[in-house]
Order: structure tokens, then sequence, then C-alpha cells
């Protein structure tokens, strides 16, 4: 058997297989209305079908933490217990086809109240229809013709805090088996990791140890709440920053030490995001030297995606040592059943449900 389809344990559960699906927002809840912001029918049959297609965990898409955090008014939040009904029906269409249901949860800060991603994410005024005013670290846009975001209070921080803690534990109340935390992709816990976004003063900002500081509180107040159930962060490992004052792959491999003492069970390695249109895509697999370097500095747990396009490029990053589990991104949007073509080329296994035998 290949190593790309072999089980993994991570904390309390077995994942079937080391492909998973990573989490693409869809831009499809409802803005306004009683079912705003929770799972839809379009979110259970994107999620099942990549369950039926093989990955072996399904994370779902970003999922802000309060209503302010989300990308756009279009996007998933689980920031209060009258979605659970709604995320549970979710977590039970991933489970029928075979997969860990996960989940990420995060919040957007400086670059919430966009239009939906299809319309290249260009701002919401704070006055505009279904917009709202965005948080971040400093009062420092995300792009020129952005709105200034208001600087968080030490007060309102510990209420992210707290955000985070009560979207994991109604996670888990969901029936999701495994707990994704985003610090990725230019998003608020990636703003304070950066001082390309963190210009603080006080206890959140400056030094390298007051930058990590809120990820390592979330980490804390997730790990609290979820028990045994798998817990995995997913990180920027660089800003791109050419001048060398951004986030740096230096600072990642630090970020991880500190986290051993906190419980993660896995890393997912990614980078880019707090500039606009600054990101490093040298070719096939570009993230891979990031998560190897990590893996072998740290010797954690990580998972890695970015333009892995075969099957081969996947198991050849596991059985060289570079990573644990491979995330499939946009070729999973292009084919649902990537994962199980992937395994037949592999191993010779055509593991199609017993309902699809007919047309195998």
């Amino acid at each position: 058997m290949s190593h790309l389809f072999e089980p993994m344990s991570l904390g309390n559960v077995t994942v079937k297989n080391r492909l998973w699906l990573g989490p693409m927002s869809q831009y499809s809840a409802q803005a306004t209305g009683d079912h705003a912001s929770e799972p839809n029918a379009w979110h259970f049959q994107h999620y099942a079908s990549r369950s039926v297609g093989g990955y072996g965990m399904v994370v779902v898409e970003s999922t802000a933490v309060t209503l302010e955090g989300r990308a756009t008014p279009y996007c998933l939040a689980l920031d209060c217990a009258d979605k659970l009904p709604d995320f549970e029906q979710l977590v039970d269409s991933i489970l029928m086809g075979g997969a860990t249901p996960a989940i990420e949860l995060n919040h957007y800060g400086r670059m919430a109240s966009t239009r939906q991603g299809w319309m290249h994410s260009s701002y919401l005024a704070p006055d505009a229809p279904l917009g709202w005013l965005p948080v971040a670290p400093s009062p420092i846009p995300f792009t020129e013709d952005g709105a200034i975001p208001r600087e968080l209070t030490d007060e309102d921080i510990w209420g992210v805090v707290r955000a985070y803690r009560e979207a994991a534990e109604r996670a888990i109340r969901a029936g999701f088996e495994a707990v994704v935390i985003a610090a990725s992709g230019g998003n608020l816990l990636h703003q304070f990791l950066s001082p390309l976004a963190n210009h603080r003063g006080d206890d959140w900002g400056g030094l390298f140890s007051n930058r990590i500081r809120l990820v390592l509180e979330v980490i804390d107040a997730v790990r609290e709440v979820i028990g045994e159930h798998p817990l995995i962060v997913r990180m920027a490992a660089t800003d791109w920053d050419a001048a060398g004052k951004g986030w740096r792959l230096t600072d990642a491999v630090e970020l991880v030490r500190n986290g051993k003492e906190h419980g993660v069970d896995l890393w997912d390695i990614t980078s880019g995001g707090i500039v606009p249109g600054v990101v490093q895509e040298a070719g096939p697999g570009y993230h891979v030297p990031l998560s190897d370097r990590i893996r072998r500095d740290t010797h954690a747990a990580t998972s890695v995606g970015g333009k892995i396009i075969s099957a081969g490029q996947a198991e050849q990053a596991l059985l060289s040592g570079q990573a644990d589990a491979v995330v499939a991104g946009r070729n999973a949007l292009r084919d649902p059943y990537l994962a199980r073509r992937w395994q037949s080329e592999l191993d010779g296994v055509d593991s199609w449900p017993l309902q699809y035998w007919r047309g195998i």
C-alpha cells in the first residue's frame, strides 16, 4: 500500500488515509434571515461528495468564531448554539461518505467585510449594505482602498480567545472530530504574528513572544474544550516579504516549538496572504520545502498543500519525510473523486462505494 493511503493516528482519531480536503470557502451561506451564516444544501452536497470521493479528512471551510470575523456576509459562522442543527447535518453528510469531519475556525480581522471571492474580494464599506467595520491588531488597512480597521483593545482580544473557545466547544457538540485553528492567509491570528500588520506596543505586539501570544492563548482555550480530539493549526510559514521585516520561516519554526507544549497535534503549512499580491509560487509543491524545514527542525507532524498536482508528487512528499499528510485544494474543486483516482493509480485499488460498483 502507498504511504498516502495508509491510516494515520491523530489524537483520539484514526484517519483512514493521508490525503485530506483542505478548507476552501464557498461563499454560499445566506447573508440574512433566520439561517444566515449556516450550512445549507450547497454545503451538504459539496462536502458529502468529497467524503464519498475518498479523502481521509474533510475540513469544512473557514468558519468564523464571531459574525464580524467572517470574510464575507456569505461565509459560515459558528457564533451561537442556534446554528448547531445545520452543522450537525453537515457532519452527518461527511460521516456518511467515510471521512473524518473537521472544521477550520477563523477570524479574518482586517480582511473581513468583503464581497464573495469570485468578485475579487473588494471591500464592503462599513456603511454599505451587509458591510461592517473590521477589527485588527493595529489600525492598518489590508489594501489602500480598504477601511481602516478598529484596533482591538486588551478586553477585545480576550473576547476573541473566548469566541474561539466557545466555537470549538460547539464544533465538538455538532460532531466534528477534529478542529483546525487558522493562523494563515492574512487572517487575524496571522495579523498578530506578522510585524507587517502588528504595530502594537503592548503585551500583544513588538517582541516575538508577544506576537505569538494570541495564537498560544487560542490554542490553550481550544484544547481545553475539545479534550483528546485532534487539534491542528493552519499556519503561514512565511510572509514572503523581500525586505525580511515580516513573519519568517525561522519564526514559524519557533512557534511550532512553542506549540509542542500547548498540545498541537499537527501543523498545516501554508504561506503568504498578509500583503495583497505578495506570494512566492515557485511551482508545484512550493510549500513542501517549508514543511520539510519545520518538520526537520522541530520533529512536529505536518500536513502540506500548494499545487501538489499528482499522486506521485504527493506520495514522494510523504516517503521523503517532508510531511505526514497532503492537503488537496484546487484539485479537489475540479475533481471530487481525486482521492479515489489517486488510490487506483498508486495501489491499483478501486475502492468505490458499493452503490457505485455498477458503474466501475
